[in-house]
């Protein structure tokens, strides 16, 4: 659409619209009855949650006047591109991993047909495509044995040619009108979850009501407040539009499929970051289970010891072995850390304690390695001892939480080499993050990136010692004057909605989430100043716990 607002995102439906001139008189068959042969053209694109497919849905202002021809293109990768039936097309190939893209359309009016391996649609009023790709990676036996099975990669072809075809047959018996609101509902439920609101000024207000999505990523908005609401929002629907529950997160992206066969993202897998995108709430519980098998063979091969390493780049498979090229990565293998302190985090944040129960075999797998790699005398850099300093400091925390400092045998051991390690590191400042490449991130992990970032302006939170540390309105950006942020999951398993006013706190409210337990004491960091108080019940009034000079 022209006009770009926040509410466009809500739907996580991607609208066009643009008009056709025709050169041909309006008695013209496509345009017969009407005045002049302008038609106005619509298209909706969206993933139904529900059917687990892409739907495409083309109108048009003029009956009849839908004409086109689509096929699929992958250029020389393909082993066989054909027609199905009268109105499917599918594309198989067996380079890498088997799979099937397969795509059904359904027309009101007019005609559907293929010619080969076209899909062609004659004078339709409206069309709905259905498409699907399916991989082997589905199939339970390819996924467990790494692609190592008896079956020819046809046979695992057509398998993943009749999944396709299964889903789209469902599909195709839906309305789409159903689909259509079943979108609308489910993901505008997600998408409301969390909102940001900036004030605009009052000379930019009237501008800046027209906004490009070119605007939006351009440099030269950064002082707008729309543009940096508009943006926001379209970070949100790029995370939520890549999320799908239970699912491995949106970083796939970076991992068995990619834009080219030689692609640096497929190079680096996955790279960890997938951890980052489900923002501490959802324990990816089969990909780390993958992870630990192959890490326990990487420690025990590549520098024989214990417990289980992982480098910083890995892929669906769960590969822990480096694959990076040109010396870019490090011979100190931190993807076991990231995992380890992801596992903290998702319970400082969710207050899970049974989902740190089961994953803690991985934080204690990491110690175990590490333990050893420091006592075999390999070499760390002062950012790589922060790091490891910061994972036994982790499972020591852990280990609180679970009440298991007494009976975990390791505990003395853990706290003996963190005390060396943050001797030697003592004026060395902590280094955020553990991504070795910055460069080349998918739009989605962007998009990740550039959420955190932004939150992180408005509020900062921890968790130590059972207690939430709240920090309000740390930085706020030039162009973030005026808002409000609703909805901010934190941890502590609480809810923040915070509003204001030229730079100065207006309100913040916590809320508890009803599911389970939650944080039972706040500290609240304002203007520099802290102040302690007690949680008690579901919700608190953050101005309550400041001083009514603030």
């Amino acid at each position: 659409s022209d006009v770009c607002s926040s509410d466009l995102f809500e739907t996580g439906v991607a609208n066009t619209t643009f008009t056709s001139e025709s050169p041909l008189p309006s008695t013209a068959i496509f345009s017969g009855g009407m005045r002049g042969s302008s038609i106005q053209y619509y298209r909706d694109v969206f993933v139904s949650q529900s059917q687990d497919v892409i739907v495409i849905h083309i109108g048009a202002s003029t009956p009849k006047s839908i004409y086109f021809r689509a096929r699929f293109d992958r250029g020389n990768f393909v082993r066989n591109a054909f027609a199905l039936a009268d109105d499917t097309i599918a594309m198989q190939d067996t380079h890498g991993i088997p799979f099937t893209l397969m795509a059904t359309a359904v027309c009101s009016g007019g005609s559907v047909k293929t010619s080969g391996a076209n899909l062609i649609v004659d004078g339709a009023d409206e069309v709905v495509i259905y498409i699907d790709i399916q991989t082997v990676w589905r199939k339970g036996s390819y996924n467990l044995k790494k692609g190592n099975v008896h079956s020819s990669n046809n046979f695992l072809a057509t398998w993943s040619s009749d999944y396709a075809l299964k889903k789209l047959c469902f599909a195709a018996s839906s309305e789409y009108v159903d689909l259509y609101k079943d979108q609308v509902s489910d993901f505008g439920e997600l998408y409301k979850q969390e909102k940001l609101s900036l004030t605009p000024s009052v000379e930019d207000a009237d501008k800046e009501r027209s906004i490009y999505i070119e605007d939006i990523l351009s440099k030269g908005m950064e002082k707008s407040p729309t543009s940096n609401e508009l943006y926001w929002a379209w970070c949100r629907y790029l995370y939520l539009s890549s999320q799908k529950k239970h699912q491995v997160p949106s970083a796939v992206s970076w991992g068995l499929w990619n834009n080219g066969f030689d692609s640096e993202q497929g190079k680096r897998g996955v790279a960890l970051e997938m951890l980052d995108s489900l923002d501490g709430q959802e324990m990816p519980s089969a990909l780390l289970k993958r992870v630990w098998r192959n890490g326990k063979k990487t420690a025990r091969v590549m520098f024989g010891l214990e417990g289980f390493a992982a480098f910083d780049s890995t892929d669906l498979w769960g590969d822990s072995a480096p694959v990076a090229e040109d010396g870019r990565e490090s011979i100190v293998p931190l993807g076991g850390i990231k995992i380890a302190l992801f596992i903290k985090d998702c319970y400082e944040r969710t207050m899970d304690i049974k989902s740190l129960r089961k994953h803690f075999y991985l934080i204690k797998g990491a110690c175990d390695f590490f333990a050893g790699f420091v006592g075999a005398g390999y070499v760390l850099s002062e950012e790589e001892k922060v790091l490891v300093a910061e994972l036994f400091e982790g499972a020591l925390v852990c280990l609180g939480y679970l009440n298991m400092q007494e009976k975990n045998a390791d505990c003395a051991k853990w706290k003996s080499l963190l005390e060396s390690l943050v001797t030697d590191v003592k004026e060395k400042k902590k280094k955020e993050g553990f991504n070795v490449f910055e460069e080349g991130l998918s739009p989605l992990v962007y998009a990740e990136k550039s959420l955190s970032n932004m939150k992180s302006s408005i509020v900062r939170s921890d968790f130590k010692a059972g207690c939430l540390i709240i920090e309000l309105l740390p930085s706020l950006a030039p162009a973030w004057k005026d808002g409000r942020l609703q909805g901010c999951r934190i941890k502590g398993n609480m809810i923040l909605n915070i509003e204001w006013n030229g730079g100065n706190l207006k309100s913040a409210d916590l809320v508890a989430m009803s599911e389970s337990s939650h944080a039972e004491s706040v500290t609240v960091i304002y203007k520099g100043k802290r102040y302690e108080a007690a949680f008690n019940g579901n919700s608190l009034d953050l101005l309550n716990v400041l001083p009514t000079t603030i």
